[in-house]
């Protein structure tokens, strides 16, 4: 198990490395699986008159007694995107109670999600995170920093009750912007802290669900520059990496005429008989499969030799 998430982990490193995620990782493994962003989406709340709540953002607690803190844009020349930001200016929640800022109409399964935050004040709590998977106030996926903890640490909250997933040191001040990353793929999260990769597991509570914004109890948090993508194996990468090596292109454009359904048998039947179950997943075989059944067979032939 610890072997498969090192492997994703090293994938979203050799995929950073490259720049189509915009982090600052190294690559470190030839042989990872390739990744793809599908589509992505970013708030950076520059457009809104301060005070007032985005579109699409609704107000919620977890645990709460009926007291929802109050988010709204607020001015803040630090932003990472100036001159606004958004975030929980006021609560009077205390103890266990989650307030939320929950995306609704943004839904996603594997995601890339990030944000900027700023630990404005608390006593009991400080700093916030990204959620996502999210069902309803009470069950999702949160990622946090913690200023006054000296931690970060990846929870599910599940009926209302949070239960932690993993957790590292990383000392930081209030009071300045830092940034939370998290990618999930199928049961797979990573999560890095201002670049650096602190944080893997594995989990299946939650396959699809909304994303959103976190503080917990008393904590004024202000976050900027949210974004989210969906990702995705990347089938031609994949068959690029896997594939090709063995088998030449000539001899998989013989079979253009294929269906979906004889790919994905032909692809079985590499990892059942001839020992490829090693080096592809079940998974990544049927992002093979796809990729060869959708081809474009033309533009396939033009680039033969960017695949050799």
């Amino acid at each position: 198990m610890l072997v498969r998430i090192a492997w994703f982990v090293r994938a979203l490193s050799m995929i950073c490395a490259v720049g189509i995620l915009g982090c600052r990782e190294t690559a470190i493994s030839a042989d990872a699986p390739p990744l793809k962003r599908v589509a992505s989406r970013e708030w950076t709340f520059d457009d809104l008159p301060p005070g007032t709540m985005p579109p699409g953002f609704a107000p919620a607690e977890t645990n709460g007694r009926g007291k929802v803190g109050l988010w709204q844009t607020v001015t803040d020349t630090t932003a990472p995107s100036p001159p606004n930001a958004f975030g929980l200016v006021k609560t009077e929640n205390r103890g266990e109670t989650f307030n939320l800022a929950i995306v609704e109409g943004a839904t996603y399964d594997d995601l890339d999600l990030s944000v900027r935050f700023k630990a404005v004040q608390g006593k009991e709590d400080q700093g916030g995170g990204p959620i996502w998977r999210c069902k309803d106030a009470n069950n999702y996926y949160i990622v946090r920093a913690n200023p006054l903890e000296g931690n970060f640490r990846i929870y599910k909250v599940v009926a209302g009750w949070r239960e932690q997933l993993a957790s590292a040191n990383a000392k930081m001040p209030s009071g300045q912007w830092r940034e939370i990353r998290i990618v999930m793929l199928g049961d797979q999260i990573a999560a890095w802290l201002d670049g650096k990769a602190l944080l893997q597991v594995r989990d299946a509570e939650f396959q699809r669900g909304k994303i959103g914004l976190w503080t917990k109890a008393d904590a004024v948090t202000y976050f900027d520059n949210l974004s989210a993508a969906s990702i995705a194996l990347d089938g031609a990468g994949l068959f690029k990496s896997r594939c090709v090596e063995c088998h030449s292109l000539d001899r998989v454009l013989e079979k253009r005429d294929y269906t979906a359904d004889d790919w994905r048998r032909t692809v079985d039947n590499m990892l059942e008989k001839q020992g490829a179950r090693d080096t592809i997943s079940e998974r990544e075989a049927a992002a093979i499969a796809e990729f060869l059944s959708d081809s474009d067979w033309g533009k396939q032939v033009n680039a033969k030799e960017a695949m050799k």
